[in-house]
């Protein structure tokens, strides 16, 4: 993702205001999944390995509704064509990370 933001900034390309409120919602979301996937690789947690899945669903409908809105903000012209791309690209890169520590999780769960 750095090679994008770096993209991002040194072109000057912005999120529309709702595009930047839904990849903050997005990413804070992956991040939680990530601190926790690190926590259950030093200690099993059961409780944490369903925060994780419960999570790993809520982040799908999340990005799928995100990438549905930013075509309707494309169409209507709220967004710019720059943008575009960029947060497709990063909004796909964020789900895998997540289905990467729904991974994590079902196999920490599966060793037990």
């Amino acid at each position: 993702m750095s090679v994008l933001t770096t993209q991002k900034a040194g072109r000057g390309i912005h999120y529309s205001a709702t595009g930047e409120r839904e990849f903050q919602e997005v990413a804070a979301l992956v991040g939680r999944n990530l601190a926790d996937a690190v926590t259950l690789l030093e200690i099993y947690n059961p409780e944490i390995v369903r925060d994780v899945l419960r999570r790993e669903d809520v982040i799908d409908g999340k990005v799928r509704e995100s990438l549905s809105n930013h075509l309707k903000r494309f169409h209507l012209r709220q967004c710019s064509p720059e943008a575009g791309p960029i947060f497709v690209e990063m909004m796909g890169h964020l789900e895998r990370v997540s289905d990467l520590c729904n991974n994590v999780a079902e196999y920490v769960r599966d060793l037990q």
